[in-house]
């Protein structure tokens, strides 16, 4: 069956541009769902009396994230990605049902844990999807469509979570947008292929259980009792997972090796300095500088509202020259390294710690994100003479995103929820903040290593 060149017609008139529409619709769901739960997060750590858990909260859908995601590679080799689709959307749904009504903090971490269980298996899944049913063509019109979707979530996503949850509330918020969810995913699932993408391959559980051990000692650290034990839990779980990183990732990935293997690093690092400091963005503006939920929802959105720009340009403009790629790359880490440092400059109480100069940060920021993000995933999923897959390198760009993000957003959120909880100075709780804008600085080095 031909393919059309992607157009206006084409993508209305088409299979594959029907499918291109379905997988943008579902990209902007889960932006919506990353403002939902960075802004009822601390709305629901106030009412349930979890600030001490902030770590755990966190870890909580990232460890399950890890005991699934190798699992979702291996089904992608045994069953027809549409049923997989199926299949863990029930999954997810079920999990916001259970910590919409959470009585306890307990039972919103067991509803978080399911959610992502179900995320684990969906990230390679989807991936997999657009690298494997898509032609390149439609591939990067679908990742720069992508950054217009994030353009539109990052208004609509921080404005719904935080009027349903000042209107309605932090419960409602995580179960109204699920008929739209319900109906994306549909869309999706009914336009893939009726057979498995890829040859089967084997589903490393080893490596995922170590992955989620790793992240849960990490979450650990604020609840640990003393501090030698919560240093000893931190430094158990920076060893776990990084043993079970260099086992799921390509070879030669820790050691910054030509090709792939530095482009994943990259993306890795990337990963590190944005999630991270995403993961307490709202935490520092609820707890420290007591915001309400509109403008924990503003700061969201500026954030979201920067990436989004940035990536449009850069997926619509993708970098076709190593002179191109290093420029943006040296641009993100001057972004990223000076908005952080304003954020962390504002929680310190530096500058005037009102929302204006937190969000100008955190805007920055997101745009720094945005300019090198979309050309990092396409520096790994390019098909290059090493012998990976279409699917494995979807794998290898999904577990290392998914591993940089739950390391660094759960010591960041364990580490503010030990300040915050023991009254520790603003200039403490900002130091997740400052060490962020520092590691922005490594990305440079390690795009050069990257041959186009």
């Amino acid at each position: 069956m031909t393919v059309p060149p992607p157009s206006p017609r084409s993508l209305f008139g088409s299979a594959t541009g029907m499918l291109a529409l379905a997988l943008l619709g579902v990209e902007a769901l889960a932006g919506v769902q990353s403002a939902i739960v960075a802004v009822t997060t601390p709305l629901m750590a106030a009412e349930l009396h979890g600030q001490r858990l902030y770590g755990v909260v966190t870890a909580a859908p990232q460890v399950a994230m890890f005991l699934t995601m190798p699992l979702g590679t291996y089904l992608l080799g045994r069953f027809p990605a549409g049923r997989l689709l199926g299949w863990f959307t029930a999954v997810t749904v079920a999990g916001a049902v259970t910590s919409a009504v959470a009585a306890h903090v307990a039972v919103f971490i067991g509803g978080r844990f399911v959610t992502g269980l179900a995320a684990g298996a969906l990230a390679t899944v989807s991936m997999g999807a657009l690298v494997t049913a898509l032609p390149r063509a439609w591939r990067q019109l679908v990742l720069a469509g992508f950054s217009a979707m994030w353009l539109v979530t990052s208004i609509v996503g921080p404005v719904y979570a935080a009027w349903v949850s000042e209107a309605l509330g932090w419960r409602w918020a995580l179960v109204l947008y699920l008929p739209l969810l319900l109906l994306a995913r549909w869309g999706v699932a009914r336009r893939l292929p009726a057979e498995p993408p890829d040859a089967r391959r084997r589903w490393d559980v080893h490596s995922g259980l170590l992955l989620a051990v790793g992240v849960g000692l990490l979450s650990t650290m604020a609840t640990a009792p003393g501090g030698v034990v919560a240093a000893g839990c931190a430094v158990a779980g920076l060893l776990v997972t990084g043993l079970a990183a260099v086992r799921l990732l390509p070879a030669g990935t820790a050691r910054l090796r030509r090709g792939r293997p530095s482009a994943v690093a990259l993306l890795f690092l990337l990963s590190t300095v944005y999630f991270g400091a995403q993961s307490i963005t709202a935490i520092v503006g609820h707890d420290v500088l007591r915001f309400d939920a509109g403008r924990i929802g503003v700061l969201l959105g500026v954030g979201s509202l920067g990436w989004a720009v940035a990536g449009l340009v850069t997926g619509r403009f993708p970098a076709r020259s190593r002179r191109v790629f290093l420029t943006r790359t040296w641009l993100s880490a001057a972004l990223l390294c000076a908005g952080l440092s304003l954020t962390a400059a504002a929680t310190a109480g530096l500058v005037p710690s009102g929302l204006g100069w937190y969000a100008a940060g955190w805007a920055a920021a997101g745009v720094g994100m945005g300019t090198a993000y979309l050309d990092a995933i396409n520096q790994i999923v390019e098909p290059r003479e090493d012998g990976v897959t279409p699917v494995g390198a979807a794998g290898a760009a999904v577990i290392g995103e998914a591993v940089a993000t739950a390391v660094a957003g759960t010591v960041s959120a364990g580490a503010v929820a030990a300040l915050v909880t023991q009254g520790a100075a603003q200039t403490v709780v900002a130091v997740p903040l400052w060490a962020a804008a520092a590691v922005a600085l490594l990305l440079p080095p390690v795009a050069a290593r990257i041959r186009n």
